[in-house]
C-alpha cells in the first residue's frame, strides 16, 4: 500500500488515555546538533499539532472530541517551541495546518475553520521574535491526494492575513502554479513590477508572464530576504527562491 493509506488506514491509531501535557521532545538539543555543524542558520521544522491531533484515538473520558485533544496539543507544543526560540533558534516552520482541508470542506467562515485559526495561533503564540515558516501540501508524499478538490481558493486569505507567520511555503512542482493568482494585493498595496531571479525555467518564465499581465492586482515577487512588516508566499517546485510578498 501507500504511505498515506498505511497510515489513514491503520487498524489502529496511537490512544490519547490521559490528559495531554507538554514533556520536553528535546527540540533544542536536536536543533544545537544541527547548528553547531552549519555555517548559515538552521530553520527547524515541526508538524503542526492540529494535523497530529486528527490521527488521534480518544481512550479517555477527560476527552470529548478531538478539538480539546487539538487544543491541549497546541498548548504543549507552544511550550516546545518557547524552548526552542530560547535556545536560540531564529527560524521555525510549522508543517501543515489544515485550513485548506477544513475550508474546501465546510467553508472558510465556518466553525471549523475558525477554531483551526485560534490552535494555530495558540501553538506560536509568543514567538513574535522568530521567523515562522507555514508549509502546506494535499497529501504528498508522490502527490497522493486525500481530498479531491485541492484548490487553495477558499485558504488563500486565511493563510496570508489570519495565521500569525512571516512566510507561507506551498508545493506547487506537480500542481502547475495552479492557484497562485489568487494572491493578490489590497489596491492600496499594488503597483511596481515584477522582479526576483528565479532560475530560467519555463514554469518561471509562464508566472512572470502571467504576473507581468496583472501585476496590479498580483502580489509582487521579491528574492531578496524577508522584509519587515511583509508577509510571504513562497513557491515551492521549479523556482527555488521565488517568494511572492504581500504587504
Amino acid at each position: 500500500g501507500t504511505l498515506l493509506n498505511e497510515i489513514y488506514t491503520g487498524w489502529r491509531w496511537p490512544r490519547v488515555v490521559d490528559k495531554i501535557e507538554h514533556r520536553p521532545l528535546d527540540y533544542p538539543k536536536i536543533w544545537r546538533i544541527a547548528q553547531a555543524r552549519a555555517d548559515r542558520p538552521v530553520k527547524f521544522g515541526t508538524c503542526c499539532s492540529q494535523v497530529m491531533g486528527l490521527f488521534l484515538d480518544i481512550h479517555t473520558e477527560k476527552y470529548q472530541d478531538h478539538r480539546q485533544v487539538i487544543w491541549d496539543m497546541a498548548e504543549a507544543m507552544n511550550t516546545e517551541l518557547r524552548a526552542l526560540r530560547d535556545a536560540g533558534c531564529q527560524c521555525i516552520q510549522i508543517e501543515e495546518p489544515t485550513l485548506h482541508f477544513w475550508a474546501n470542506t465546510y467553508g472558510p467562515d465556518s466553525d471549523e475553520v475558525k477554531f483551526m485559526v485560534e490552535a494555530f495561533n495558540r501553538e506560536v503564540d509568543g514567538l513574535d521574535d522568530v521567523e515562522l515558516w507555514i508549509h502546506t501540501c494535499w497529501g504528498n508524499p508522490n502527490m497522493q491526494r486525500v481530498i479531491e478538490n485541492d484548490s487553495y481558493e477558499a485558504s488563500f486569505d486565511l493563510y496570508l492575513n489570519a495565521l500569525k507567520g512571516d512566510v507561507w511555503t506551498v508545493e506547487m512542482t506537480d500542481r502547475q502554479f495552479r492557484d497562485i493568482e489568487l494572491g493578490r494585493e489590497p489596491p492600496h498595496a499594488a503597483g511596481g513590477p515584477p522582479g526576483g531571479r528565479g532560475r530560467s525555467d519555463p514554469a518561471c518564465a509562464e508566472v512572470h508572464r502571467r504576473r507581468a499581465a496583472h501585476r496590479v492586482e498580483r502580489l509582487r515577487v521579491r528574492a531578496s530576504g524577508l522584509q519587515s512588516g511583509h508577509r510571504v508566499l513562497q513557491v515551492n517546485g521549479h523556482c527555488p527562491g521565488l517568494q511572492h510578498r504581500a504587504s
